[in-house]
C-alpha cells in the first residue's frame, strides 16, 4: 500500500538520498517502521489497519527523496519506473470493477462455498463509470512519462496528483462496492440491533465489526459478568446470561447451532450469513 511513496522509501535507507537536518528524526520513524513490520509479522490475523502505521515512517522517508531530487533533480530514471507502476495500478483500478460486476466471471473465479454464496446473492448498484479512476491515473502516467524527459518536475507532479485523485475516487466510487460483497449484510445487521439491549457474538471467525457498529457497550463485555475471555464464548452459548444474545457465523460452517432448540434464526434464511437469537426467555423471543 501507499503506493508510491513505499517505492520511493526505499532511498532513504542510502545516506546521500537522506536530509540531515532531520536525522533524529529519520532514526524515531525507522524504529517506529521496524516495530510495525516486526509486529505485523507476528500477528497471525492480517489486517490491513494493523500496518497502517506504517504509513507515516513511509511518507516522511519518501518525502525525503523526493525533496533531495526537486532541489537537485538528476536522474529521471525513477520517474519512468513509478510511471509504468501507476500504470499497472491504473489497470488494476480498471480490471477490479469489470470483474465485480461479471457474476459469472466472478463465480468461476471463485470455489470457497460461503464466498460463493455472498456473490450469488449479492447485487451491487454499478452505473457504469467505476472504470474512470483507473483510467485517470493510466492518463496521469502517460503524460509523465511523455513530459519525463523535457520537464521532469511537471511530470513528478501531474504524476502524483494524478494517481492521489485516482485512488481517492476509487475509494468512494469502487470500494463501497466492494464492501457490497465483503461485509454489507453483517454491517447493516449490527447497526440494526446497536441501539438494543443485546448481546452481538460472532462464532467461528473474528471481526471488529460487532464491536464497532454494534456498539458494544461496557455492561456487554466479558469483564461485566467477571467471565475470562477465553470462557466468553462458552457462557453465551450455555450460560445464564441475563440478555439476549445474538450470534453471528458463517452459515455453511454453523449448520450445527440450527439444532439448538433454545436458538431463533433471525433474517433470511437464504443468507450466507446465519444470524440466530438465544433469548433469554422465550418471551423475549418475539420482540425480534
Amino acid at each position: 500500500g501507499c503506493f508510491p511513496a513505499s517505492w520511493l522509501a526505499f532511498g532513504a535507507f542510502r545516506p546521500n538520498r537522506r536530509i540531515e537536518q532531520v536525522e533524529a528524526q529519520s532514526l524515531l520513524f525507522a524504529t517506529m517502521l521496524a516495530v510495525v513490520v516486526v509486529v505485523f509479522s507476528i500477528v497471525k490475523t492480517k489486517i490491513v489497519h494493523y500496518s497502517s502505521l506504517a504509513y507515516y515512517p513511509i511518507t516522511f522517508f519518501a518525502a525525503q527523496v523526493l525533496y533531495r531530487w526537486w532541489c537537485n533533480p538528476g536522474r529521471q530514471r525513477w520517474i519512468g519506473s513509478i510511471a509504468l507502476g501507476t500504470i499497472m495500478v491504473g489497470a488494476a483500478m480498471v480490471t477490479t470493477p469489470l470483474v465485480l460486476s461479471n457474476q459469472q466471471l466472478l463465480l468461476s473465479l471463485i470455489h470457497d462455498p460461503f464466498a460463493r454464496s455472498i456473490v450469488e446473492i449479492t447485487r451491487p448498484r454499478w452505473t457504469g463509470v467505476e472504470w474512470a479512476p483507473g483510467a485517470l491515473a493510466i492518463g496521469a502516467a502517460i503524460i509523465a512519462l511523455a513530459l519525463m524527459r523535457r520537464m521532469p518536475r511537471p511530470a513528478v507532479v501531474t504524476l502524483l496528483v494524478g494517481l492521489a485523485l485516482s485512488v481517492s475516487a476509487f475509494l468512494r466510487v469502487v470500494a463501497p462496492r466492494i464492501q457490497d460483497f465483503t461485509q454489507r449484510e453483517l454491517v447493516e445487521f449490527c447497526r440494526r440491533y446497536s441501539n438494543r439491549d443485546v448481546i452481538l457474538h460472532p462464532i467461528g471467525f473474528k471481526t471488529y465489526v460487532h464491536l464497532f457498529y454494534g456498539k458494544r457497550r461496557p455492561e456487554q463485555s466479558p469483564r461485566s459478568y467477571g467471565i475470562e475471555r477465553a470462557q466468553w464464548e462458552s457462557f453465551l452459548l450455555n450460560g445464564a446470561v441475563d440478555r439476549d444474545v445474538v450470534f453471528i457465523a458463517k452459515r455453511a460452517k454453523a449448520l450445527d447451532l440450527l439444532r439448538r432448540r433454545d436458538f431463533v434464526e433471525l433474517d433470511d434464511p437464504h443468507s450466507a450469513w446465519l444470524f440466530l437469537l438465544r433469548p433469554r426467555s422465550k418471551a423475549t423471543a418475539s420482540t425480534f
